[in-house]
Parts: structure tokens; sequence; C-alpha cells
């Protein structure tokens, strides 16, 4: 239900409201330039690559990997029918979904938060790395909710932010970021994307 009435978050492959972002395709990070060549980690998320989904008092609309159901509300989209980019793959995280012909707030994230953390991914003998990823993030009804997406350089013990995705956002939006510009680059890099419909509106 990407990232509904407050709709939630879907992140599609390779990263999402109250309306899923999804994560799509080419969801972590792209290496820039240095010793490797090309990227170190890159997920279209058709197949599972080890994220982990973490929920806090999350009533409907948890992180899930799949074929996202296009939903909209009065004429908006609110959860993507198409992962990103178009013919890299079929499926997505998103944040939960219904039935095909369901409402629109049939599966939108309620409550949270729900959290998606990548794998552990090296970074420490490449030159500066950029960290690229779609996201969709949509909050169609009342814009008061914020998509979180961090990253951590020793595994996930501390995080820094990287944005906080706010206002309705239904497209898929891909961002690029320069990790040395957030933190050093280690063995044991991750990313966190956050997603809650708080207040549950």
């Amino acid at each position: 239900a990407a990232l509904p009435p407050d709709l939630p978050p879907d992140l599609p492959p390779d990263l999402p409201p109250d309306l899923p972002p999804e994560l799509p395709p080419d969801l972590p990070p792209d290496l820039g330039t240095g010793t490797c060549v090309g990227p170190v980690f890159c997920d279209n998320f058709d197949t599972a690559q080890a994220w982990t989904v973490t929920n806090t008092s999350v009533t409907t609309g948890a992180w899930e990997r799949g074929d996202p159901i296009g939903t909209n509300l009065n004429g908006a989209q609110a959860q993507p029918e198409t992962d990103y980019p178009v013919g890299t793959g079929t499926q997505c995280m998103f944040t939960d979904q219904g039935l095909a012909g369901g409402a629109v707030g049939d599966a939108d994230l309620d409550g949270g938060p729900t959290t998606l953390t990548s794998p552990v991914f090296d970074l420490g003998s490449c030159g500066p790395a950029t960290l690229s990823f779609a996201r969709w993030f949509a909050d169609l009804s009342v814009a008061d909710d914020t998509f979180a997406i961090s990253i951590s350089n020793d595994g996930g013990q501390s995080w820094s932010s990287l944005a906080n995705v706010s206002g309705n956002q239904n497209a898929w939006t891909t961002t690029s970021f320069e990790v040395a510009d957030f933190l050093p680059q280690t063995a044991s890099m991750r990313l966190r994307f956050v997603a809650a419909d708080q207040p549950n509106n």
C-alpha cells in the first residue's frame, strides 16, 4: 500500500505516507570513483537480499516485497502500479497492499513506525561512493507524516540522517547522495527507511 487515506510509503526496487514510499530497484549504492568498479551493492528486489523489517505499533502497512498493486484516492495515485525503473524487474519494497480493486485505505500504513534496513555492504576499500535509489511517498489525506532515510557505517549501531521526506510526493523520485558527505566509508555500511502514520489519520 507503497510506500490510502493516510497512505503509506512504498520503497520500490533499487527504496517509500500515509501512503507508502516504495523503494525501487536501484535501491542502494552505486559506486562513484575509486578502486571499485561498478555498483558495490545493487538490488532491484526481484530476489530476497536479507533486508530486515522491524515494526512498532503497526496496525497495517508493514514493509513487504512484491509486485505493487496501484491505488488512487480521488484521482491521485497513491501506490504505484509498477516498480522503477520500468523494465528492470517487477518487484519493490512498499508498505503493505490490499487486493486488486480494494479500497485505497484497506492496507495503508496505520501507526508505526515500520523500519526497513538493508544488509551490510562494504565501502571500506572504495573511493568516494555515490548512493542512489528511487522512492515514492504518498501522503494524500493530511500531509503531516515524514519518511526518514538514514545511513550507518557501524552496522546499524548509530545512524546519520540522509533525508526526511515530507508532503505528498506520489511519483517515483530518484535521489543520490555522496556517502562521504555524511560519514566515513567503512566495511559495515547499512541503509534505513522509516515510515509512520503518526498521528494515525
